[in-house]
């Protein structure tokens, strides 16, 4: 009797394993085909979203080509088209500055004053919204001028800036939209005077002879990697060739300082190791697979972002196996539960 018993036992608990095991699986591979197709969806996402932001941008630079600005050769005759320039900026909230720069070395810039930053920065007038910023070459001299207006365009102040000799010419915007007949976009990288990460839009007139330009904010980008998380402790991050993260949900651990000015930190130093490990994984596009991390089951995808002309772009996602598993192993737990209850 006890052997003939002890058989059955066995024989159930084997059955059980068995399809509790399958079950397992099954489920499993069910939730990493979710995972994948979640991490190819936010990385569709977040590349749309990068697209649809420069757009317009671009619609828009084309237009500035056919604009006075092209053969507008001293500053009044650049002033004449403010509205122009401010209203470029009022449409479209992710642009921080539009601008021309000349074959000559002359230059004329028109931003926003929205951010404290700025205000503080620059001291403008109490009411004034926008700021020219000007090098005009005169008599063989560069002269820097900083001009402040409302939002009506009145000009509130005019200050002399001989220390603003900003040289459009040795910019790479410059130069790269000299060698292209079309627009052309720079890498992203952090803008100087207003700390904001994104990107420069450029394009040369049809003679040649100026050069257009549109800064485009990009740190929503950032922010958008939140909304799109796949977990509540899923991580998400925007990395280019050279390892730098370039988008993070939050972004002031992204910029360092260097020389008095920031830059992008590496991947290994944003301290985020399961990102760190995914990407030493040298995954295949759009591959989704489980990996470990101090103890810790991951799933993790590395997906190519090729909204700009930049080359090695890539978008990880990654996300804590307990985060997609949690549910399933406490069911898996009770399932197991009854199976020995039965069995007993």
């Amino acid at each position: 009797r006890l052997s003939i018993a002890s058989v059955v036992v066995v024989s159930m608990v084997v059955l059980a394993l068995g399809i509790l095991s399958l079950g397992w699986l099954g489920a499993w591979l069910s939730l990493l085909g979710a995972a994948s197709k979640s991490a190819r969806d936010a990385g569709l996402l977040i590349t749309e979203k990068a697209r649809l932001m420069l757009a317009p941008a671009q619609a828009t630079l084309r237009q500035l080509t056919s604009t006075p600005l092209v053969e507008a050769q001293t500053l009044d005759a650049r002033l004449k088209t403010i509205r122009t320039l401010s209203d470029v900026l009022v449409a479209n909230s992710l642009i921080s500055s539009v601008f021309v720069g000349y074959t000559d070395g002359s230059f004329f810039l028109v931003r926003p004053l929205d951010q404290p930053t700025l205000r503080e920065k620059f001291h403008p007038p109490p009411k004034s919204n926008f700021l020219a910023q000007s090098v005009e070459l005169r008599d063989g001299k560069f002269y820097g001028e900083f001009l402040f207006f409302d939002t009506e365009r009145r000009l509130l102040e005019r200050r002399d800036q001989p220390d603003y000799l900003f040289d459009p010419r040795t910019r790479p915007w410059f130069n790269a939209a000299v060698a292209s007949p079309d627009a052309v976009a720079t890498e992203p990288y952090v803008f100087f005077t207003t700390r904001q990460v994104g990107l420069t839009l450029s394009q040369a007139s049809l003679d040649g002879s100026a050069i257009f330009g549109i800064d485009v904010s990009l740190e929503d980008l950032g922010n958008s990697l939140t909304d799109l998380r796949t977990s509540p402790n899923a991580q998400l991050a925007l990395i280019n060739a050279q390892n730098q993260v370039l988008a993070y949900p939050d972004m002031s651990r992204v910029l360092e300082r260097r020389d008095g000015q920031f830059d992008f930190k590496p991947l290994n130093q944003l301290g985020v190791a399961s990102l760190t490990k995914l990407h030493a994984l040298n995954l295949e596009e759009g591959k989704v697979v489980p990996y470990e991390v101090d103890g810790t089951e991951w799933i993790g995808a590395s997906i190519a972002f090729n909204v700009w002309s930049a080359e090695g772009m890539r978008l990880l996602v990654a996300a804590p196996s307990d985060d997609l598993l949690g549910e399933l192993k406490a069911k898996a737990l009770r399932v197991a539960a009854i199976m020995v209850g039965v069995a007993l």
